[in-house]
């Protein structure tokens, strides 16, 4: 049974599908694995389950992995826990994909090798018992949320599911001189509060804390504070998702409003270089003068003149 690991480097985003045997599908995908790609990578894995009874998803050729990518292998872990079939991971290494698996605490969902020829060496998967109630549905909600007040919202409600222990849960969050905050318990004499970092190391200069309140009797579990750390990763990816998203659209809006105001600008120059019968220095100098002595910026003296609305 000859198999062959493929090398990990760029490529163009893609998954294939091989049968190295009867009852085994190994999944390829290679590429970019985010929001458009992950459905065709969800289909594929879908099909691979419905057909066999063992799947190899060999993840070295990704090169980059989103949350979406996340998603997809949940629903894969779906149908294994059904009995649809065994799944083992490969190729997770200490690149994007392992560093992206092991901050979500994926990889421990999973029975995981280094390649394919040791996956299909070493037998029938045993699927782990899965340790976070609530996981799957945590991750495929988080997938929808579109601003940082629906993050906390959902994951505010999901919390109980995730982490038995908890009897609330509150955030704050710090980005671009915005700040977002859930409502703090009611009955404030918790017994045990335990508070983790979110968005550590986040290249957006963003930060935040998500505390868990337990106001029953009796202190937080080991176990509890495990399934703290995977929640504080989960509300850390999508955090980062949805800051970096609103970044990337106030950056196209000051975009879009500097070529306006470009053009508005050019447009009053033309004006005032015609009913003038200056040039183009000059028309700019007579504009920011008027600028200055109205107080008005600039942008906004230009618009009226264009419009009609104002004569210089």
């Amino acid at each position: 049974m000859a198999t062959s690991r493929r090398p990990v480097a760029p490529c163009r985003p893609g998954v294939g599908l091989r049968r190295p045997c009867p009852g085994v599908a190994v999944v390829m995908p290679c590429g970019e694995i985010d929001l458009a790609t992950a459905p065709r990578f969800l289909k594929t894995l879908v099909d691979a389950a419905d057909s066999a009874e063992r799947v190899v998803v060999d993840l070295g050729g990704v090169t980059f992995f989103s949350s979406a990518g996340v998603w997809a292998l949940m629903r894969l872990r779906d149908r294994a826990r059904a009995g649809a079939c065994d799944v083992d991971l490969v190729g997770l290494g200490d690149g994007v994909v392992g560093r992206v698996l092991a901050l979500a605490r994926v990889q421990e969902l999973f029975t995981v090798h280094e390649t394919v020829e040791d996956a299909l060496a070493a037998g029938p998967a045993d699927v782990p018992d899965e340790p976070l109630t609530g996981l799957v549905g945590l991750a495929r909600d988080l997938l929808d949320a579109s601003t940082v007040d629906d993050v906390l919202a959902r994951i505010v409600a999901a919390a109980p599911s995730v982490v038995p222990g908890a009897d609330h849960v509150s955030m704050s969050v710090h980005a671009d001189g915005e700040s977002w905050r859930t409502p703090d318990p009611a009955d404030r004499r918790a017994r045990s509060v335990l508070s983790l970092e979110l968005l550590r190391r986040s290249r957006i200069g963003a930060f935040g804390i998500l505390d868990i309140h337990r106001i029953r009797p009796g202190d937080l579990e080991p176990v509890d504070l495990d399934r703290a750390v995977v929640l504080a990763a989960h509300t850390s990816i999508a955090l980062a998702a949805v800051l970096a998203r609103n970044a990337a659209e106030r950056e196209k809006a000051q975009l879009r409003r500097a070529i306006r105001s470009r053009d508005v600008i050019g447009q009053a120059k033309g004006l005032l270089m015609e009913r003038r019968g200056v040039g183009e220095d000059e028309a700019f100098a007579i504009l920011r003068e008027a600028s200055q002595s109205l107080n008005i910026k600039l942008a906004v003296i230009a618009e009226s003149l264009a419009n009609g609305e104002a004569h210089i």
